[in-house]
């Protein structure tokens, strides 16, 4: 009966985001960005759709469980983008009337905050899939401790090296983030809306090691494990949006306002 209710809800939420995609393209088909969102969209959950299908014909590897949660926080977050960038247009003045789509990002963004926001976007989703691994694999079932790892440390012991490095993943995510604020820190005089996004992505990642903490404390219990996914959730689609904000203006938007240049740092 769940797995029926599953597959009916899925059908539901796949039609109304094709409706959703199909408006968007023919209200705002005029800035890229919702083009590119929408199809992104659409393409992930029919891959996700895809990799459900196959889970249930090889029965739920966990490289293709880890693979089709990957997938699904793409579809969500390119939906969560879409919907916000179409947000961001009705607030621009008179967006609708003119020939060339108003710019939706005026200061261009230093390439250096650019490059560590995507780069920080990446290890964050192989972090994704290697936790999503772990816990398909049933090898955090056997994590201990609740800081460091408290399993015996030999070298036939691979719950040890995978809790290690799992772990070791987390620190330097929070390393990252913190050095994405300090770095956001110098464009708030211009970009202050990338300063609270930056300090929001802190905060969630504070909170996702505080989860998996909890995680363990709990034994994994369930509601532990959908406290630690719907974090990562919202973490990497903050992360998405300000990447999404570091990306220069197509040349046709640039002309119709002058831009200024933020400097280097």
């Amino acid at each position: 009966m769940i797995e029926y209710g599953h597959r009916g809800f899925v059908a539901l939420v796949t039609l109304l985001l094709l409706i959703f995609v199909t408006l968007a393209w023919i209200n705002y088909g005029r800035w890229i960005e919702v083009r590119a969102l929408g199809l992104i969209a659409v393409s992930f959950v029919f891959l996700e759709a895809l990799l459900g299908a196959l889970g249930v014909v090889f029965g739920d590897p966990p490289a293709e469980l880890a693979t089709h949660f990957g997938v699904s926080l793409i579809a969500f977050s390119a939906v969560l983008l879409l919907h916000l960038v179409i947000r961001q247009i009705d607030r621009l003045p008179y967006a609708k009337d003119q020939t060339v789509p108003a710019p939706l990002r005026p200061f261009s963004i230093p390439r250096s905050f650019m490059r560590i926001t995507f780069f920080t976007l990446a290890y964050l989703y192989i972090a994704m899939y290697i936790g999503a691994y772990v816990a398909n694999s049933r090898s955090a079932d056997a994590f201990r401790g609740l800081l460091l790892p408290q399993e015996r440390m030999t070298a036939n012991n691979h719950v040890f090296w995978i809790d290690s490095v799992h772990r070791s993943i987390g620190v330097g995510l929070l390393l990252l983030v913190i050095y994405l604020l300090a770095k956001a820190y110098s464009l708030r005089q211009h970009r202050n809306d990338l300063w609270h996004i930056t300090l929001g992505i802190v905060s969630c990642t504070v909170l996702q090691i505080l989860a998996g903490i909890l995680l363990i404390a709990s034994q994994l219990a369930i509601y532990a494990q959908l406290l630690h996914t719907a974090i990562v959730t919202v973490l990497f689609a903050a992360l998405c949006y300000l990447a999404l904000q570091t990306l220069p203006e197509p040349s046709a938007r640039t002309r119709q306002l002058p831009q200024t240049y933020l400097p280097e740092h």
